[in-house]
């Protein structure tokens, strides 16, 4: 029998291991201090800037005040400050396990790119760089590379409540 033990033991612990790894690694937190009002949903949309057709909008918008907040969902490693295309000033954080969000629309960084930073941590401020209709936080989650809703793990207050319909 011990030795039954010793095999399941030998089984499961590193998969329950790595599961755990995972479940530590999901950036659950609340990315914008104060309000949680979200603007657009994850998925598809119809053009925000009055165009036709439709886009697939990656992540969840915030809206906010400029120089508003915006804190770490989770512990990780930057891996992007500054520019990036749309996104304007935006930052990427490095989750471990897969797990990557990206930040956008910044006004201001607090991050660099190699830093280290823990969940809840500052790490800029809401602006309306880039492609951007009014001053909030674009936040996506990423599993590699396919994004992922931010609904299904963050960690958001009752106040997050949608100021959008789901088809917008």
């Amino acid at each position: 029998m011990p030795e039954l033990n010793k095999a399941l033991d030998s089984a499961v612990k590193p998969a329950l291991e790595d599961a755990l790894a995972a479940e530590a690694a999901y950036p659950a937190g609340q990315p914008v201090v104060g309000s949680a009002e979200v603007s657009s949903e994850f998925g598809i949309r119809s053009n925000p800037f009055g165009g036709s057709g439709f886009e697939v909008h990656k992540g969840l918008d915030f809206v906010g005040e400029q120089g508003d907040i915006i804190a770490a969902a989770g512990d990780g490693v930057v891996t992007l400050a500054g520019q990036n295309g749309g996104y304007g000033i935006a930052v990427t954080l490095d989750h471990g396990n897969g797990y990557e969000t990206l930040y956008g629309h910044m006004s201001k960084l607090r991050v660099q790119a190699g830093d280290r930073v823990k969940s809840g941590q500052i790490i800029g401020y809401i602006g309306s760089t880039g492609r951007s209709s009014g001053p909030h936080l674009h936040f996506s989650l990423y599993k590699g590379d396919i994004a992922i809703d931010p609904r299904t793990v963050l960690k958001l207050p009752e106040t997050a409540k949608r100021s959008v319909k789901p088809d917008q």
